[in-house]
C-alpha cells in the first residue's frame, strides 16, 4: 500500500471502526482478536501521529498473538532504529527472521543499520547487490531459466510481476532511505534510476525528490516538485509543511504563509504547522500577527520551552529587551535548564548581537561540564557558536582552546 493509498485508509470508516475496536479493548482489558496485519496498520497509524509508546504497544500484542510474525518485526526493529536508535538490537531483530537475506524489506533495514552507523559505503555495497540479484532474477525468468519451483503457471506469472514491481520501487525506496538519513549523494544516484515516476509511485517520488531538493538548497526544484506531489494528493499536511519550508528558504514569505495556512485548513490543531505559521508572520514583520499567535500557543501549551523562544525573539524585534530576557529565562527555567535549550538561548543571544551575555551563558554551562567530565553532552553547536563569541569578543587564546578542543572531540568519535 502506497502512502497515499494508506492516509486514505486511515480516515476510512472501515478503519476508524477497527481503531475504534481496538482501543475499546485496551481501555475494558479484553481485547477481541484483531488480524495482525490489521494490528500493524493500527500501530503505523500511531507512529505517524507521534504516539510512539501506543505504537510499540500494537506492535507487541501483534507478537503476542503471532511471535513469528515478519512484519510485526520488520516493525519492531524500525522503532528500534527510529525512536531508540539502536542499530545492534534493530540487526538482532532482522536475523531473528527465518530466511531473512530472502526478504526485501530485511535489506532495507540492515541497510538502514549501516546508515546508521555512519557506514553508507557498506549499505550501497548491500543495495547494489540486491539489485543487480533482482535484474538477475528478471532476466533468467524472460530467458525461460526457472528460478523457484513452482508447477503452477498462473503463479509464476504472479512471481515475475511481485519481482518486476520489486525492481520499480527498489530505486526509489533506496533514494528514500538514503534521504532520511542524510546521504544525498547516494539518494540523487538512486533517484536516477527510477524508471517510471508516475502511477501509483508518483507521490512517493516527487516527495523525495522535494525533500532532497530542499536539503541540497535547490530551492526552486522543491518547489516544484512538492507541488507535483500536492497534484497528487492535495490534502497531505506534511507536503504543505514542506513546500512552506522551501518557500521561506528562497524568501517567498507571502507564499510561505499561504502554505502553511493551507496546512492549517485541514489539520488544526497541528503544533509544528503553528510555529511554522508564526515564523512566517514574523518573516513578513507582522511582529503583532506574531505575537498574537505565539501567546495563544503558550495557553494550550504552557510547558513548552520553544514557544519563549520565539517569544523572546518577537520582544526583541520589538524593542521590547528587557521582555525579551524574561522570556528567556521562562524557557531555560521550564526545560529545567536543557542543554539544548540553554544552547538555542544562547544563538539566539549571539544572533541579536548579545555577544557578551551569549559568551557568558554558554562559557559558563561548558566549563560547568567540564568540572564534571560531561563535556561530551554539550551540542557542537553550542561550541561553535562560543568560538564565534571569542572571535567577535577578540579572546584569541581562548577560541583556539576551543578550537582544538572540538578537532580533539571529533577526532576521538571517529
Amino acid at each position: 500500500m502506497s502512502q497515499t493509498e494508506f492516509q486514505k485508509y486511515i480516515h476510512s470508516k472501515k478503519f476508524k471502526d477497527l481503531l475504534t475496536k481496538y482501543e475499546e479493548g485496551i481501555s475494558s482489558g479484553s481485547m477481541p482478536y484483531i488480524d495482525t496485519d490489521d494490528l500493524i496498520d493500527i500501530a503505523e497509524y500511531y507512529h505517524i501521529n507521534n504516539r510512539m509508546a501506543d505504537s510499540e504497544k500494537a506492535v507487541e500484542y501483534c507478537l503476542e498473538l503471532s511471535p513469528n510474525d515478519e512484519y510485526a518485526l520488520f516493525f519492531k526493529a524500525r522503532l528500534m532504529l527510529t525512536v531508540y536508535h539502536n542499530p545492534t538490537e534493530a540487526q538482532r531483530i532482522i536475523e531473528s527472521i527465518d530466511d531473512y537475506k530472502s526478504l526485501i524489506e530485511s535489506i532495507y533495514i540492515l541497510a538502514e543499520v549501516k546508515m546508521q552507523q555512519g557506514k553508507a559505503d557498506e549499505a550501497e555495497d548491500m543495495l547494489q547487490k540486491e539489485y543487480r540479484n533482482i535484474i538477475k532474477e528478471i532476466e533468467e525468468k524472460a530467458d525461460g531459466v526457472d528460478t523457484s519451483y513452482n508447477d503452477d503457471e498462473e503463479d509464476d506469472d504472479n512471481d515475475e510481476i511481485s519481482a518486476e514491481e520489486t525492481l520499480s520501487r527498489f530505486p526509489l525506496d533506496v533514494a528514500t532511505l538514503y534521504c532520511d538519513y542524510g546521504f544525498l549523494e547516494y539518494a540523487d544516484s538512486w533517484l536516477c534510476k527510477v524508471k517510471d515516476c508516475g502511477g501509483e509511485l508518483s507521490f512517493e517520488y516527487y516527495e523525495t525528490l522535494g525533500r532532497l531538493r530542499l536539503y541540497q538548497n535547490k530551492y526552486a526544484e522543491a518547489i516544484d516538485a512538492f507541488n507535483n506531489a500536492l497534484d497528487v494528493d492535495a490534502y497531505n499536511v506534511a507536503i504543505w509543511m514542506q513546500l512552506s519550508e522551501a518557500q521561506s528558504c528562497c524568501e517567498k514569505y507571502a507564499d510561505a504563509l499561504q502554505s502553511i495556512e493551507y496546512a492549517l485548513a485541514i489539520e488544526p490543531n497541528a503544533e509544528d504547522a503553528m510555529f511554522m505559521k508564526g515564523n512566517a508572520l514574523y518573516d513578513l514583520a507582522r511582529y503583532d500577527d506574531a505575537m498574537t499567535l505565539f501567546r495563544h500557543m503558550e495557553e494550550r501549551q504552557p510547558a513548552n520551552p520553544q514557544i519563549n523562544l520565539f517569544l523572546a525573539a518577537l520582544c526583541f524585534e520589538t524593542e521590547c529587551r528587557a521582555e525579551g530576557m524574561k522570556e528567556f529565562q521562562k524557557a531555560l527555567e521550564k526545560s529545567n535548564y536543557d542543554i539544548i535549550i540553554i544552547t538555542q538561548v544562547g544563538i539566539s543571544l549571539y544572533e541579536l548581537g548579545y555577544t557578551d551575555a551569549a559568551y557568558d551563558l554558554l562559557s559558563t554551562v561548558f566549563y560547568n561540564y567540564l568540572s564534571k567530565e560531561n563535556d561530551k553532552e554539550c551540542p557542537q553547536q553550542m561550541i561553535d557558536c562560543i568560538i564565534k563569541c571569542c572571535e567577535k569578543l577578540n579572546k584569541e587564546n581562548e577560541a583556539n582552546f576551543y578550537k582544538q578542543y572540538l578537532e580533539k572531540r571529533i577526532s576521538n568519535d571517529k
